[in-house]
């Protein structure tokens, strides 16, 4: 399937054609390899594995990461507009610090996206901005890029809470799930754990490490892994955990295996459509990952449909914990 902002730019490629063009952030769609198939020169940098791999498993070059690392000649960039206006902010500040002053820049976005409210500041910003076409609930901009000396680090920030006898300490940056905050889910789960965590321990959709935080703090596991396809995320769970083992991944493909805990506040959002696929592969996965006797401990929205799921995969499941929002999850 083509996403809008993909469509909206198809009505383009006259203009492009021809270019080098670098490509923030794009939807895993049919896009890029319809530049490329129209002789345009297409490099893609992107932050989430999840769309990364599809882009490249269609033969396109695809850099995953944070944080962009100085790239060839680069003749436009075409930026997907982000909904966190922080992140947004991030993404603006790598391209002006790696890119030539001039740089001609696009920023597409559709309407949910916060696209319209984007022209007057990155007017501000850059010095010029124009909406240059308007169509499927989308927005195109155009301007041209100011250079501005920033690094990753200067969107770190430094937070701390209290949860469930701990005091947490972590490093997050914007565009990440719960910046800067403790998710009521993961507070959930960590009031809630049924005992010790202990052993080969494996945060699943780890985000920044808040949960092995706590685990590193109160249990001393053996060893802790994190597995997360956000880069952002990842860049911070880095930091926050040095000791761990941290893995760009997007399935338990990715993982290793002979585990005793598999612990996770799995997402159930992809982009801006709720999704539940990442947890049911996550259910139907997780014993051929788990050691005889291994467990797997979730927290989801208590309307999601797991019950049913880990039931058939696991001989035993008991509902730890429930509120009116979450359930805790313990299957074995």
């Amino acid at each position: 399937m083509t996403a809008p902002e993909s469509r909206l730019l198809e009505r383009h490629l006259e203009t492009l054609a021809g270019q080098r063009l670098l490509l923030i952030n794009p939807p895993a769609d049919a896009f890029p390899a319809r530049l490329q198939a129209e002789g345009i020169h297409v490099r893609i940098f992107h932050q989430d594995l999840n769309a990364a791999r599809p882009l490249k498993a269609q033969g396109l070059p695809v850099e995953y990461g944070p944080w962009l690392e100085k790239p060839e000649a680069v003749e436009r960039v075409l930026l997907w507009q982000m909904k966190a206006r922080a992140w947004h902010e991030l993404l603006l500040d790598m391209l002006q610090a790696v890119l030539p002053e001039g740089t001609p820049l696009w920023l597409v976005g559709e309407k949910r996206s916060g696209i319209q409210s984007s022209l007057k500041p990155l007017k501000q910003r850059l010095g010029q901005a124009e909406v240059v076409d308007k169509a499927r609930h989308c927005t195109l901009i155009a301007s041209r890029l100011r250079h501005k000396a920033a690094t990753l680090e200067d969107h770190l920030q430094t937070r701390h809470t209290e949860v469930a006898g701990e005091t947490l300490r972590w490093q997050s940056l914007p565009g990440v799930f719960a910046h800067g905050r403790l998710d009521a889910g993961s507070r959930f789960l960590l009031e809630h754990l049924p005992g010790p965590v202990q052993g080969q321990v494996l945060d699943y959709g780890a985000g920044v490490g808040l949960l092995s935080l706590y685990l590193r703090q109160r249990f001393q596991p053996e060893a802790l892994t994190l597995l997360e396809p956000d880069a952002l995320a990842l860049a911070c769970a880095r930091r926050n955990l040095p000791a761990a083992r941290c893995i760009a991944g997007t399935g338990l493909r990715d993982a290793p295996a002979g585990l005793d805990w598999i612990i996770s506040n799995p997402p159930f959002h992809q982009r801006q459509t709720q999704s539940v696929d990442v947890a049911l592969a996550l259910i139907e996965q997780a014993p051929a990952h788990l050691c005889p006797g291994g467990r797997l401990l979730l927290v989801a929205n208590r309307f999601l449909p797991y019950h049913a799921p880990l039931s058939t995969a696991f001989s035993q499941v008991d509902i730890v914990a429930e509120n009116p929002q979450y359930r805790v999850y313990l299957a074995q």
